[in-house]
């Protein structure tokens, strides 16, 4: 999902609770003596990520200066989309692991609602997913790989520990927060087990195709052991830089993990393959660490695995971090710095990839270009009247004018300068005397004909502008602006959502 980190956050005793609301007398959270959480003095700030129903936005508390990240989920959307179970799923899973309390997983200090929306008030990792460090990196070397493998393995075993499963682990849920450890996020598909159970199975179809499990995919059931198979996932993409299963499609991707169907490159680290080899089973109950603390398979056989041997459990989340550096797969080349601001970069780009030598994409040359298309269609003015020149009637081409040409004659500024469209379009007539003014000393052709005499009544470019669509700033609008948190209701982290 979207960053979430722990600056400014006051980890000292319980997190103070928010003053009961008039609408809500009954929103016991604990109380804190130092500070008091105030709804009306959240400032909403950029967005950091969006969902399929949900949006993190960073917010600043005006009084004390800290910063959150905050989830704003739609009510709306999840009574339509029957996500409700979802969210609630989402604020169990939270109060349950908050309550409990582990360096590796984000925290919830508040949650509120109001009309509209339900607001998780999250701990904020500043330095974002650890799917944006593979994509800026390549890949992993061996000690950084080692070191947050190790930190995912810490979190979600002591989540296990605690009754919980993510059941949807991935580098995007992954966050870095401001001293580049880990915080597990996005409990959106979390099941908190029943103690009293002894199946710990979570039979709901949830997840992402390039790490679901093949219980989920054969037997239709996830469990702790998922979390394993997906972990094992995400130490071969940050070796590998790639996904361990991957197809053209979802569907074949899936088919892919049914038969086991993946290769580990021959460089891989050995130590590292034969861990990816022992959490990528398709029997659950034979992955590395899988089975409970009395048995033969018990979670510490993970922690005890060659791979990890260079690793101090007892002090993984107060040792320094590694420093990050490029594994055997390298990052993308930069782009060049010549084409990054100029207007042409992209046009240059592209001609070094036709293939036609005789395409040229100088600046000087569109208005040649465009007096060229100008006399054509002055020569189908004087032949078939103007009235008669239409494109999508009579098949003639009508002259296309670039964004220069037009800012040259006109003047013109704004979008529709930039992509060749004026807004209004100019008269066609305009157009076809200008062109074949400046083209009678050169084009024979063009002096043949007199446009003047064809006397053409009104004819105008006809320009179909498509109506505003609306894009992420107006979204930023909506939630900084209409979004106020004035007059929120409170809730507690144990009492139900309304959804009025």
């Amino acid at each position: 999902m979207a960053p979430v980190p722990t600056n400014g956050v006051d980890h000292a005793g319980t997190p103070p609770s928010p003053p009961p609301s008039p609408t809500n007398t009954k929103a016991t959270a604990s109380r804190s003596p130092k500070t008091a959480f105030q709804v009306q003095n959240l400032q909403f700030k950029d967005t950091l990520g969006e969902g399929s129903y949900s949006s993190v936005v960073r917010a600043r508390d005006r009084v004390t200066k800290k910063t959150y990240a905050v989830k704003i989920m739609d009510k709306q959307y999840l009574r339509r989309r029957k996500k409700t179970q979802t969210a609630i799923a989402e604020r169990e899973a939270l109060a349950k692991l908050t309550k409990e309390g582990h360096p590796g997983v984000i925290k919830m200090y508040w949650a509120y609602q109001d009309q509209q929306s339900l607001y998780f008030v999250l701990e904020l990792a500043s330095n974002g997913e650890l799917k944006a460090l593979l994509s800026k990196w390549g890949s992993l070397n061996l000690p950084c790989a080692r070191y947050y493998t190790a930190q995912i393995v810490d979190a979600v075993q002591w989540m296990h520990s605690k009754g919980v499963i993510h059941r949807d682990m991935k580098p995007e849920n992954v966050l870095l927060d401001p001293d580049m450890r880990v915080k597990i996020t996005d409990f959106g598909t979390a099941k908190v087990l029943d103690p009293d159970a002894a199946d710990d199975r979570a039979t709901t179809w949830v997840g992402t195709a390039q790490y679901l499990s093949p219980e989920l995919l054969i037997s239709k059931y996830a469990c702790k052991s998922s979390d394993l198979w997906a972990i094992g996932c995400i130490l071969y993409q940050c070796i590998a830089g790639d996904f361990a299963f991957h197809g053209p499609t979802e569907y074949l991707t899936m088919q892919r993990i049914r038969a086991l169907e993946y290769t580990i490159p021959e460089w891989f680290d050995p130590a590292a393959r034969d861990l990816v080899e022992k959490l990528l089973i398709l029997d659950p109950q034979e992955r590395i660490g899988a089975g409970p603390s009395t048995s033969s398979n018990p979670p510490a056989a993970l922690r005890a695995h060659p791979f990890f041997e260079s690793i101090a459990w007892g002090t993984l989340w107060t040792d320094a971090p590694p420093l990050i550096e490029s594994g055997h797969v390298k990052p993308p080349p930069p782009v060049s710095s010549d084409s990054e601001g100029s207007e042409d970069g992209d046009l240059r780009e592209w001609g070094t990839l036709v293939s036609r030598d005789d395409i040229s994409w100088e600046q000087e040359q569109n208005s040649a270009v465009a007096a060229a298309a100008a006399a054509t269609a002055a020569a189908a003015v004087s032949v078939m009247g103007a009235a008669a020149v239409d494109e999508k009637k009579s098949g003639i081409p009508m002259p296309r004018i670039s964004g220069d040409d037009l800012r040259s004659r006109n003047g013109a500024t704004g979008a529709g300068a930039a992509d060749g469209m004026m807004y209004p379009p100019p008269p066609l007539s305009s157009i076809l005397q200008s062109e074949t003014t400046t083209t009678t000393t050169t084009t024979t052709s063009a002096t043949a004909v007199d446009p003047v005499e064809a006397k053409p009544t009104k004819p105008e470019l006809k320009v179909n502008i498509p109506s505003p669509r609306t894009t992420s700033s107006t979204v930023k609008e909506k939630v900084d602006g209409p979004r106020s948190p004035l007059g929120k209701t409170w809730w507690c982290a144990q009492k139900t959502f309304c959804f009025r």
